[in-house]
């Protein structure tokens, strides 16, 4: 016989709901992954299931994901302390959503690249050059507004922010630090954009999962 104790307190486990959660985020981003392989075989036509189409269904659930984000944290940030915190991380989210729809910085690196008449080196195009130029002065500001919410904040605030800071790391490394590799590369090039956008929904699903789990006080 099963002991009722155990089975009670497994299926009462903190954090459980939000643990289902993930799981939830990170299996629907595997199939989307997944469905790459029998896209690039052929055996699926419409490019709707490309990760890396511009609003195709893997792109359009990230784009909910962010929404998701941004919305819980505006709503902390009206309901709970820190504010400060939960409004700036509020405004990073905004911006990588639009940035994601409107394809913000690969518009300005494009604009950049004509405008500063900016050459091709390191393997980069010159589009790509003014693409980091551009991630690289949205950052400064977005983290000045960052770095200040973390000095005026209490231990909550703070705790918060770095755990943030170190999922947003993870995604630069991936929409950023991936993406000029996959640009550099002459043979895998499919590989490595499979690796920086599906590599990106997963660190988007953990920072869903984490802004969710939040325990916010008064």
């Amino acid at each position: 016989m099963p002991n009722n104790h155990i089975t009670t307190k497994l299926c009462c486990e903190p954090w459980s709901d939000t643990k289902k959660l993930l799981v939830l985020l990170l299996s629907v981003d595997v199939v989307f992954i997944l469905l790459q392989i029998p896209y690039h075989m052929g055996m699926m036509s419409s490019p709707m299931f490309s990760i890396e189409t511009d609003r195709g269904y893997p792109e359009v659930y990230q784009y909910i994901k962010e929404f998701w984000i941004i919305l819980l944290l505006f709503g902390a940030f009206l309901c709970h302390k820190p504010r400060l915190v939960y409004l700036v991380w509020t405004c990073l989210f905004a911006y990588i959503l639009v940035d994601d729809a409107m394809s913000v910085h690969e518009n300005v690196g494009r604009w950049a690249a004509a405008e500063f008449n900016l050459q091709p080196m390191f393997g980069l195009r010159a589009r790509d050059l003014g693409e980091l130029g551009f991630s690289a002065i949205a950052g400064s500001l977005l983290f000045s507004g960052i770095g200040m919410a973390y000095f005026f904040s209490n231990a909550q605030g703070r705790t918060i922010t770095k755990h943030l800071t170190g999922l947003f790391a993870l995604l630069v490394m991936f929409g950023i630090g991936v993406d000029m590799i996959h640009e550099m590369v002459s043979q895998g090039k499919i590989v490595w954009g499979v690796i920086e956008d599906g590599g990106e929904m997963c660190i988007i699903s953990l920072m869903a999962w984490y802004v969710f789990k939040l325990p916010p006080r008064k």
